[in-house]
C-alpha cells in the first residue's frame, strides 16, 4: 500500500499507549491513501478507506480527517474523498451477526484499507464476553479478520488498533526499539500471533507546547520491510484547529523531560549519590522511568557513572549549557 512501509493485503496491527497518536496517525494516513497522496514522502497506492471505530467520539474523528484533508487542500473529506466513517455502531469481536452487518458494508465498498480502532473496544461483553487475556482470543480474531478481508478485494490491508500495555508508559525509545509486538500490546499474546501480520508501534517523544513529535517504528512479522522506522511531526495551522499535516522529518534528539531535569537538578545539588537513593528521592515515579532517565542523562553527557556505581552531574553537557540552566531553573 505504501512502497517499502506497508505491505498490502496484510493484517497491520498498530500500538501506543493511550493519548499516544494512534488516532492522529491513523487519520493522517487515511486521507493520504484516500487522495493517492504520499505518505510521509512514500508514494502510496490510492483507494478507498473505510474506518470502523468503537472508540473515539464521532466529532473528534471526523474533526482529524477534515484537518488533514484540509492540509493537503481539500474541503470536507465527504466531499472529497472516498472516506467511509462507520463510528459507535456496536461491533464486537465474535458475534456472527455483528460480523455480517460489518462485511455487508465491506461488500458495498470495496476498500482498499479498512481501519478498526480499537481492540480493546470491540470485546464483547455480558455472559458470552472475551476478556484480552483468554487464550483463544487471537484465534476469534484472526477468524474475524480473515472473513472481513475474504469479502474485500485482493490486497487490502487491515489495520487493527490495540493498546500498549501500561509499563511501555515508562519505556524510551530505545525499549520500543527492542521490544517485540507480542511484549508490547496489551492481552494475551495470541492477539498479536493471530491478528498481526506487519506490527507498528509508535512512541511520541514530545507534545504540545513543543512541536508534536513522534516515531513510527515497523516490527514486521511475515515480510521483510526496508524502512523500520520513520521519525513524524504534526503540523498544525493553530494548536487543535486549522489544517493539519503529517511530516517526516530527521531523527533528532528530544528535549529533556521534567523527571530528567528534575534529576539533573538533584544531582547537581546533592553531589554524588546511589540509585537506591534516586529511587526513594523520586519515589512517586516507576524505577523504570528513574532509570531511563538517568541513561538518557549518561548517554547525553550531563550525569556521570563512577565505577562504583554512583551518579552525579557534569558541568559540560555535550547538549550545551542551557540544559543545565535549565535544569536548575526547574529545580
Amino acid at each position: 500500500m505504501i512502497e517499502n512501509y506497508l505491505p498490502s493485503g496484510h493484517k497491520i496491527m498498530d500500538t501506543a499507549i493511550e493519548g499516544g497518536q494512534k488516532t492522529s496517525y491513523a487519520c493522517g494516513l487515511a486521507v493520504d491513501i484516500a487522495s493517492g497522496h504520499c505518505h510521509l514522502g512514500l508514494p502510496a497506492q490510492q483507494g478507498k478507506v473505510m474506518i470502523v471505530d468503537e472508540e473515539t467520539p464521532t466529532a473528534d474523528l471526523e474533526n482529524w480527517l477534515d484537518r488533514f484533508a484540509l492540509g493537503l487542500g481539500y474541503g470536507s473529506y465527504k466531499d472529497d474523498l472516498p472516506i467511509y466513517v462507520f463510528s459507535k455502531l456496536g461491533f464486537r469481536f465474535g458475534r456472527k451477526e455483528l460480523l455480517d452487518k460489518l462485511i455487508e458494508k465491506v461488500i458495498e465498498i470495496q476498500p482498499s484499507l479498512i481501519r478498526m480502532e480499537s481492540l480493546i473496544a470491540m470485546l464483547p461483553g455480558g455472559r458470552q464476553g472475551i476478556v484480552e487475556n483468554d487464550s483463544g482470543l487471537g484465534v476469534t480474531i484472526r477468524d474475524d479478520l480473515e472473513a472481513i478481508l475474504n469479502a474485500c478485494p485482493k490486497g487490502t490491508s487491515l489495520m487493527l488498533s490495540a493498546h500498549s500495555k501500561k509499563p511501555c508508559a515508562d519505556f524510551s525509545l530505545d525499549d520500543f526499539r527492542k521490544a517485540n509486538m507480542v511484549s508490547l500490546v496489551r492481552g494475551h499474546g495470541s492477539i498479536v500471533g493471530q491478528g498481526c501480520d506487519t506490527g507498528i508501534a509508535i512512541k511520541q517523544v514530545s507534545k504540545y507546547p513543543e512541536p508534536t513529535i513522534f516515531v513510527v517504528l515497523i516490527k514486521p512479522r511475515r515480510r521483510a520491510i526496508p524502512i523500520k522506522e520513520l521519525w513524524v511531526e504534526l503540523k498544525e495551522a493553530e494548536y487543535g484547529k486549522g489544517w493539519a499535516r503529517l511530516e517526516k522529518i530527521a531523527p533528532t534528539v528530544p528535549k529533556p523531560s521534567l523527571l530528567e531535569r528534575q534529576l539533573y537538578s538533584y544531582l547537581h545539588n546533592e553531589g554524588r549519590t546511589t540509585e537506591s537513593k534516586l529511587r526513594n528521592a523520586f519515589s512517586l515515579h516507576p524505577a523504570k522511568a528513574i532509570y531511563n532517565a538517568v541513561m538518557v542523562g549518561i548517554e547525553r553527557g550531563i550525569i556521570l557513572r563512577t565505577p562504583n556505581g554512583q551518579y552525579y552531574a557534569t558541568t559540560c553537557p555535550t547538549m550545551g549549557i542551557e540544559v543545565i540552566a535549565d535544569a536548575i531553573e526547574v529545580g
